[in-house]
């Protein structure tokens, strides 16, 4: 593997370290969630529009959004659940 491939793995992996942990996404508050949730929707959406243009460059930033999304919703359903 080429120097440059591997420094484009590095770029693509650095990007996908701000995963949140499931621990700082429950101790959030419902607000904070909500509003995390609005942002990854939108930028699902954009995406979207991004891999339908052929312009897309990170295509693991699809699946850590989609992953985001569901378990931002898992835990504001468990919490409805709970009330």
């Amino acid at each position: 593997m080429s120097i440059c491939c591997q420094t484009r793995l590095v770029e693509i992996w650095r990007g996908l370290r701000e995963i949140m942990n499931i621990k700082e996404i429950v101790d959030k508050s419902a607000e904070e969630l909500r509003e995390e949730l609005v942002k990854f929707k939108k930028e699902a959406f954009n995406l979207r529009f991004q891999k339908a243009g052929g312009q897309l460059e990170n295509t693991a930033r699809v699946k850590f959004v989609r992953r985001s999304i569901a378990q931002i919703l898992t835990v504001l359903n468990s919490r409805e659940e709970k009330v």
